[in-house]
């Protein structure tokens, strides 16, 4: 017999259930803000959600989700207290099934090949496993790469592929995980309401004039220690030389400017797009690579994403443009 209190738990289980937001990759979470008191704290209420829907019984697939999404926030960030951590390990660890136990090891193909076989031993205790070729090794029907993971649990893993080629040839990485990076270089012109920034006439910018550069961010996830370097022509310089804390569009971080670089330290980054913009200006003419900027998640470095290398050309004091 269900008394009214067990129907009242029901109707809010369900209730929350229907609120949840679904993400193949990230799992199964709320959209709510984090705040200042304990029940707007992410971590541990995602941990408080999922002892409530084991209590209550719900399918095991979906509870798994939700704890997907507490190891997912671990990936690219630091769980930020102890209460939140012991929260979290104590809600990945009540289930009946064990994630800490493997049946197997996860095999990976490349093209036809197996090169990660199930007998391969991983190291004690995370399962670690990585292989490398260099050279001829590599085969061109490597571009499909399948991997089967036997355990209950989830499972990650990456794929780098490494050479050389000119800096000014390097092609964006057009299909970036989770973090996007974008750059622009534009020209600063005086105007009725201010100076802004377009686009130069003819692509190309003259001696003594104000460049802008201009670098846009944009992430699904929470990030924490991020590094954006943007790489500078030989042909500028910066206006701005001293190191310090910045604060661009909302977001806080650390800028420095060295000698091949401009170096963005952001310690932590929300989900959403951001623009850091500075300024330059053209000190030499002649044509330059103008280099890449790329980004990179310094606490999961596999999320990591670069433009295109690019050419600046800068023209004489008085040259026209063509």
């Amino acid at each position: 017999m269900i008394g009214p209190l067990d129907a009242l738990a029901t109707t809010i289980t369900a209730s929350l259930r229907e609120r949840a937001v679904r993400h193949d990759e990230l799992g199964r979470y709320w959209k709510t803000p984090a705040g200042y008191y304990w029940q707007d704290a992410p971590i541990e209420r995602q941990s408080l959600m999922i002892e409530l829907f084991q209590e209550m019984k719900v399918p095991q697939a979906e509870i798994d989700e939700y704890r997907v999404w507490l190891l997912k926030q671990k990936q690219t960030r630091q769980w930020p207290s102890t209460k939140s951590t012991a929260s979290a390990i104590y809600a990945l660890l009540i289930h009946p099934d064990a994630w800490l136990r493997s049946v197997g090891q996860v095999t990976v193909t490349l093209g036809k090949d197996d090169v990660m076989k199930a007998d391969d031993l991983g190291q004690a205790g995370s399962g670690y496993v990585k292989k490398q070729w260099a050279g001829d090794a590599v085969r061109p029907d490597w571009h499909t790469i399948t991997a089967e993971n036997p355990n209950a649990h989830i499972a990650w893993g990456a794929a780098y592929w490494q050479y050389w080629e000119d800096i000014d040839k390097v092609k964006s990485a057009g299909d970036p995980n989770a973090l996007k990076v974008t750059r622009q270089i534009l020209k600063v012109v005086p105007g009725g309401r201010g100076s802004q920034a377009v686009v130069p006439p003819g692509g190309a910018f003259a001696v003594g004039d104000r460049l802008m550069v201009r670098i846009t961010i944009e992430t699904d996830r929470m990030m924490e220690f991020v590094h954006i370097k943007d790489l500078r022509a030989s042909g500028v310089e910066p206006l701005e030389t001293l190191s310090g804390y910045r604060c661009s569009g909302g977001l806080g971080h650390y800028q420095s400017t060295r000698d091949l670089a401009t170096h963005f330290f952001i310690e932590r980054l929300t989900r959403g797009k951001y623009v850091l913009e500075y300024e330059v200006f053209a000190a030499q003419a002649g044509q330059y690579s103008a280099g890449l900027t790329t980004a990179q998640c310094m606490y999961a470095p596999e999320f990591a994403d670069h433009t295109g290398g690019i050419q600046l050309t800068v023209r004489p004091n008085g040259a026209r443009n063509e």
